[in-house]
């Protein structure tokens, strides 16, 4: 097997991992998605027999990352309509459609973007689960192994590599997306498994592409923390190395590159400072209340 190929197989298993933390999660009251149970708790304990509980480390970061998006996805909504466009690159088996579309709240065109041999994956899971195939029941399937393809009335599914960003533009297009509307796109944990001139070229087809967008980006900061030489040693012996997070070590460059790249305001956060900004005290206090004290410890410790 040549380095390319086991280095995509291996960045596509992290997506096995992260969907059956959420999947963990979800099942003890996390957050609610039964979808996730569904589509990527059946399949990752069923395909992974050697799999044990996940890590806390990796937990924190899977919740920290929900709740935050979800937040985040909401004021957008909010603020500009339930018919506003969302792009999710490198979605996996995230299946924040389902539930948004379950609780009525989001009714614009979303889209999710991912490897073909993950898409085809997830359009098998969605096909063999009749709650999902409900939501999505006026969907047509392409199932072409070199650019697989599931359309429905809200909801896309595109098989493509993230590394040929600049083919996207037409099959969003062709795919009824309108490059007007108020538009997010989302990197959730993405970047940091690309050579920075792929992440430098999705972040810049989007600012130049867009004309009402924002882009939402979680990615990890400070590599050479004691935490964070962990996490990403553990990753490297996965076969799936954070190639990016070293091109932008801190928050601030994170902002810098942004602004360089053609938008016109950037922020950043931390996921622990951002949490107790954003979330209520009655959540807060019901995040400790479903953990072990000493999990919680691991949770504020980690958190950044």
């Amino acid at each position: 097997m040549e380095a390319s190929e086991s280095h995509k197989e291996a960045v596509q298993g992290t997506n096995d991992l992260v969907s059956l933390c959420k999947a963990y999660l979800a099942e003890r009251g996390f957050f609610k998605d039964e979808f996730v149970i569904k589509i990527a708790g059946k399949q990752n304990l069923e395909t992974q027999k050697n799999v044990t509980e996940p890590s806390i480390a990796l937990l924190r970061t899977t919740y920290f990352r929900v709740f935050i998006i979800d937040c985040i996805f909401g004021k957008f909504i909010e603020e500009t309509s339930a018919r506003s466009q969302i792009i999710s690159l490198g979605a996996g088996y995230d299946t924040r459609f389902f539930r948004l579309k379950s609780a009525n709240t989001f009714n614009g065109l979303y889209v999710e973007v991912d490897f073909p041999e993950v898409v085809m994956k997830k359009m098998a899971l969605i096909e063999g689960n009749d709650i999902l195939k409900s939501i999505l029941k006026d969907s047509v399937i392409t199932k072409d192994h070199q650019r697989p393809l599931l359309r429905s009335k809200n909801y896309i599914l595109i098989g493509l590599n993230l590394e040929n960003i600049s083919q996207l533009t037409s099959l969003l297009v062709e795919c009824g997306l309108s490059l007007n509307k108020s538009t997010a796109i989302l990197t959730e944990g993405v970047l940091p498994y690309l050579e920075e001139r792929s992440s430098i070229q999705i972040i810049q087809w989007a600012s130049k592409l867009f004309e009402n967008a924002i882009f939402i980006s979680h990615d990890p900061v400070y590599p050479t923390s004691s935490y964070m030489k962990i996490n990403t040693k553990h990753f490297e012996q996965r076969g799936s190395p954070w190639k990016g997070c070293y091109y932008c070590p801190t928050p601030e460059a994170h902002i810098q590159r942004y602004i360089n790249l053609g938008w016109t305001k950037a922020t950043a956060g931390e996921n622990l400072s951002i949490y107790y900004n954003t979330a209520t005290k009655n959540e807060v206090m019901r995040m400790i209340n479903l953990v072990f004290s000493d999990m919680y410890e691991a949770f504020y410790n980690h958190a950044s």
